[in-house]
């Protein structure tokens, strides 16, 4: 159903089946339930932009997840020295790929020494839950050490900004 440049297009019916089809000047998506417009430059593709994405971010996981990592680190400015052949090899051995998510039990992955950035040695897959604690280390080796320690005014104000960033 692809539609050449000056050939009308008709849209299916916002009704339903039983309509025929409406005529219009614009090339709508034909992914179901996307009202989305395809853009006149791109009218080889009878979908739209986010579609494309959507259906290329399916079919290359690896690729799309590696390129936020990429993105991330970039927006953070840290060093970015991992290839995607490296990333690739070390998703397959961790099964990062499989486990990434958002619940505290998913996989991350996580700089081994924060001074570094992102390199071959110095990434490891742990869950959320132990990444987010990583950042308040000091505070419970301290509480371990000594049960009867009661932390400062200052540090709990400390903590607490960091918790609202």
């Amino acid at each position: 159903m692809f539609v050449k440049k000056g050939q009308p297009y008709y849209r299916p019916d916002d009704r339903g089946d039983k309509y025929p089809p409406v005529l219009t000047d614009k090339h709508h998506c034909l992914t179901p339930r996307c009202r989305g417009v395809v853009h006149k430059k791109r009218e080889h593709s009878p979908y739209c932009t986010g579609c494309r994405r959507d259906m290329w971010r399916s079919k290359n996981p690896l690729k799309y997840a590696f390129g936020n990592l990429r993105r991330r680190a970039k927006q953070r400015r840290k060093a970015f020295s991992l290839t995607f052949e490296e990333y690739k090899s070390f998703a397959e051995r961790t099964d990062y790929a499989r486990l990434k998510g958002k619940t505290s039990l998913s996989l991350s992955i996580d700089r081994i020494d924060n001074s570094k950035g992102y390199e071959k040695t110095n990434i490891r897959a742990i869950t959320l839950r132990e990444n987010s604690r990583k950042s308040f280390l000091k505070f419970y080796a301290r509480q371990t050490e000594n049960a009867a320690y009661e932390p400062s005014a200052g540090e709990i104000a400390e903590i607490e900004a960091k918790l609202k960033d």
